[in-house]
């Protein structure tokens, strides 16, 4: 370079290419593992809420049943002839409630 030239060599170049190469592909590594964490944490409350509502009508159930029996699914029978059953269809609870006289 002359005397009195400004700019930048080649290498100092190179460096901050290679720097801001390096800056960006952690920054992309980061956002992506905030994205899959949240992604993954939402699943799992999911999960838990439908869990939690589960037990909480499988437990009032039981405490309001007159009688049971089942061996695939059971079946909950309450004193006003209400009849509730739980059956596992693949891996989905339903919970199936049937008045009386239908």
């Amino acid at each position: 370079m002359m005397k009195g030239e400004r700019g930048f060599t080649l290498i100092e170049l190179l460096i901050a290419a290679a720097v801001t190469g390096f800056i960006v592909s952690v920054l992309g590594v980061a956002i992506y593992q905030i994205i899959t964490v949240t992604e993954y944490s939402n699943d799992k409350m999911t999960a838990m809420h439908e869990l939690q509502n589960a037990a909480h009508w499988f437990n009032i159930d039981g405490q309001r049943a007159s009688a049971a029996s089942g061996s695939n699914e059971l079946v909950l029978t309450l004193p006003d002839d209400l009849s509730i059953t739980y059956a596992l269809v693949g891996t989905e609870l339903n919970r199936t409630v049937e008045l009386p006289g239908e």
